[in-house]
């Protein structure tokens, strides 16, 4: 029956149809050319704050036959934090190793693979008996701060002061003089062929620099107190 007074309609049932409108809105959309769904663009920077990155190399001494690991790496001495996103490669750090005479590695770290005396990739990327190795840095190095990663080598036969290096050769930086560091093994007081040997190793250098610094100013203030105190007698 009817309500609120009316009589029972004569016409057909009533349906829900769905709009055109919202029919259109609900189907899912198809993209005719997905390769074009990007944009890329340059920014160049100008001035002449160039950042600085030095490499750190590293000494160790060992019998024949042993394995020696050291730390060696590279840091950003600044002025700005290095961050690279996107490519996986452009932009990032890279460190180019040569290895000391008379050894070799003990294992490929991660990130590293064998070279020729040019850069280019050796046929056996992953071998541990190459004279040169290229290892990738990080995607995000803040300043003053430092990626360094274990070097294991294989001391094939002793050489007295084998001299390899650790060459920071990939980003453009203001100050080149160092970019590249020592690696030594079974050093006998010398510096690696003239090259420095920078981070934690240097640090403890001045360190102690200073602490025999310290040392001669006491020992200098107590012979003149000394010689005072004669005097005075």
């Amino acid at each position: 029956g009817g309500g609120g007074g009316g009589g029972r309609g004569a016409g057909e049932p009533l349906r829900l149809v769905e709009a055109p409108s919202a029919k259109a809105l609900g189907a899912g959309q198809v993209d005719a050319n997905p390769s074009n769904n990007w944009a890329g663009f340059t920014i160049n920077v100008t001035g002449d704050s160039l950042p600085d990155f030095a490499a750190i190399g590293a000494t160790g001494s060992g019998a024949a036959g042993s394995t020696v690991t050291v730390e060696i790496g590279i840091r950003n001495v600044g002025p700005a934090t290095h961050y690279v996103e996107g490519d996986p490669y452009e932009g990032r750090s890279r460190l180019r190793v040569t290895v000391p005479e008379g050894s070799s590695l003990a294992q490929l770290p991660k990130g590293c693979s064998a070279v020729d005396g040019e850069g280019n990739p050796d046929p056996h990327p992953e071998r541990l008996d190459a004279a040169y190795y290229e290892c990738w840095g990080p995607e995000y190095i803040e300043t003053g701060k430092s990626y360094t990663f274990p070097l294991s080598l294989r001391i094939d036969r002793v050489v007295a002061d084998a001299a390899g290096e650790v060459e920071e050769n990939w980003l453009e930086d203001s100050n080149p003089a160092n970019d590249k560091a020592a690696l030594v093994l079974n050093g006998t007081g010398g510096n690696g062929g003239g090259l420095p040997v920078t981070g934690a190793q240097v640090g403890a250098i001045v360190v102690s620099g200073a602490l025999l610094l310290g040392a001669g100013v006491i020992m200098l203030v107590v012979t003149r107190r000394r010689r005072v105190d004669r005097l005075a007698n």
